[in-house]
């Protein structure tokens, strides 16, 4: 079974996306962080970089759409993955993503299935499903202090997803972006002074996050990088296809 951490930043500010990264340092685990925008702090290099436009007022494949997606290639470069914000998704990203050098796209959510594993659906692109995300769990009200829902003896690949800004309040209940955070205006203009006081000081999405991270070390199950799990099925068709043509 392999676990992968991945992060939606959804214009999360720099300290909020820092504070993140300080509690994967404490438990030494790698991840994978999707990024809305440009950010101006020095990513660590145990964070893979994905991008995670919004196309919900693009349309679909559009010339907005592909500016958006440069733009963002360009502040990431070397970037491999890929999660629509909202997953969205349009056919032509099919053919789109691996000409501008992305190798796999996980905006597919399959909440608690099991065996799950990347795959190619058309073309070269590669599809990751997700497999758990905080703000189902806030909606299904699953407990906050306990990591029984990932049961590591599970066969298959599970991708999770949080969100830093939920890490940051320790959200304890689903609606507590939009009830505290949201009036407040862009949230990337927001500081420490702002956000600090509408931290939840009981058990919330931070206390998940480290319950998680100390189960993942206390079994020796480490988190993967995305791009990490994708090389290697690449790698794996590409065998496959040189037996097919032998």
């Amino acid at each position: 079974m392999t676990v992968a951490l991945t992060f939606d930043t959804d214009w999360a500010p720099d300290f909020v996306l820092e504070y993140v990264c300080s509690i994967l340092a404490d438990y030494d685990l790698e991840a994978t962080m999707f990024f809305t925008n440009k950010v101006g702090f020095d990513i660590p290099d145990f964070i893979e970089t994905g991008i995670h436009p919004d196309f919900r007022t693009c349309g679909g494949v559009t010339p907005e759409a592909e500016k958006l997606i440069n733009e963002l290639l360009f502040d990431f470069p070397n970037t491999k993955g890929f999660r629509s914000h909202r997953m969205f998704w349009d056919y032509g990203l099919y053919d789109l993503l691996p000409k501008q050098g992305v190798i796999y796209d996980s905006s597919i959510f399959l909440p608690f299935h099991a065996n799950l594993e990347i795959n190619r659906a058309y073309g070269d692109l590669l599809r990751i499903p997700v497999w758990w995300t905080d703000n189902l769990h806030l909606e299904r009200q699953l407990s906050l202090n306990s990591a029984e829902f990932l049961d590591l003896s599970e066969p298959g690949l599970k991708v999770l997803i949080f969100h830093p800004i939920h890490v940051y309040l320790n959200s304890s209940h689903r609606d507590v972006y939009r009830e505290k955070v949201q009036l407040l205006g862009d949230l990337r203009s927001l500081d420490i002074s702002t956000l600090e006081p509408l931290r939840h000081q009981g058990v919330g999405i931070e206390t998940l996050l480290k319950v998680i991270c100390r189960k993942l070390k206390t079994t020796n199950v480490c988190s993967s990088k995305l791009e990490a799990l994708a090389s290697v099925v690449c790698a794996a068709f590409r065998r496959k296809a040189g037996r097919d043509v032998a």
